[in-house]
């Protein structure tokens, strides 16, 4: 070998010696820095630790229950009560046409007391959206009828011959007088609980001449939370706020259900106007 080649060679190689290696990558391969915030992939996670979904259960279905309890107190008034409840179940339909919601009526498509039968809108719901139970409830009775429709008949507890305070709804005793209430309210019992979607967004809408006897607005909200999985509904009303000349000396003031509405965030409409466009728009927005 030439010499002068081998000086150089070694030479080389003792430079090259003196360089350091390159640090390893920080993150070498495909190995990533662990999150922060640990969580299933969609799942927000909070403080405790524990996961909380970004999209709750439910949220997207909406159940909503409209109960027309009305008495003969204005029977002068049954045709126009009766469009303008037809008007507000068909804006319900064409305002939720093509979404997750269903729409459940208590009311009597004949209304032989009170005059102002209503059905269910033609088209805007799927026919497994729609439920009607064709019954005629006095005002009085309009939370009870409401509340045993919901429960699941077997939590129920219920007789047209009772003493007070010992009928249940939903397993929860209701504190009424003894005999003070409509035998026929059995024939509600269950026949919503299949229907409705615990813990759905539930809104109630009840359209009233008088107030409501039976069971108080507090008692109400707490009992179709426990039917709704927890979830407290909102409740809306068109019922008599005030006394005024379309509402004569037999109407009264439905106190019972504006607690209700209070309580929930709803919002009352009167019963009394003459005319109830302006109402149901408001209603519509709010819902």
């Amino acid at each position: 070998m030439n010499i002068k080649y081998f000086q150089i060679l070694l030479l080389t190689s003792a430079i090259s010696s003196c360089v350091p290696a390159d640090p390893p990558p920080t993150n070498p391969g495909t190995s990533k820095p662990a999150p922060a915030n640990p969580g299933t992939p969609g799942s927000a996670q909070n403080t405790s630790g524990n996961n909380t979904s970004s999209t709750t259960t439910g949220s997207a279905q909406n159940d909503i229950v409209v109960v027309v309890a009305l008495g003969n107190e204005n029977m002068d008034q049954a045709a126009s009560h009766k469009n303008a409840i037809q008007t507000l179940l068909s804006r319900l339909a064409q305002k939720y046409q093509g979404q997750d919601v269903k729409l459940a009526l208590i009311a009597s498509p004949t209304a032989s007391i009170s005059g102002v039968g209503v059905a269910l809108p033609s088209s805007g719901f799927a026919a497994n959206a729609l439920s009607q139970l064709s019954f005629e409830l006095a005002p009085k009775d309009a939370f009870l009828g409401t509340l045993v429709a919901g429960c699941a008949a077997s939590s129920n507890n219920l007789s047209s011959s009772h003493a007070a305070g010992s009928i249940q709804v939903c397993g929860a005793p209701i504190p009424i007088p003894a005999h003070s209430w409509s035998w026929a309210v059995e024939d509600l019992s269950g026949k919503m609980s299949g229907f409705l979607r615990p813990g759905s967004q539930r809104r109630y809408i009840f359209i009233g001449s008088n107030d409501i006897e039976l069971v108080g607005g507090d008692q109400f909200v707490t009992l179709t939370t426990q039917q709704n999985n927890g979830v407290q509904p909102k409740v809306f009303a068109i019922v008599p706020t005030s006394i005024s000349a379309q509402c004569n000396q037999n109407n009264k003031t439905a106190t019972q259900i504006n607690s209700a509405v209070t309580r929930t965030g709803g919002k009352s409409y009167s019963y009394c106007m003459a005319d109830w466009t302006s109402s149901i728009d408001d209603l519509l927005r709010n819902l």
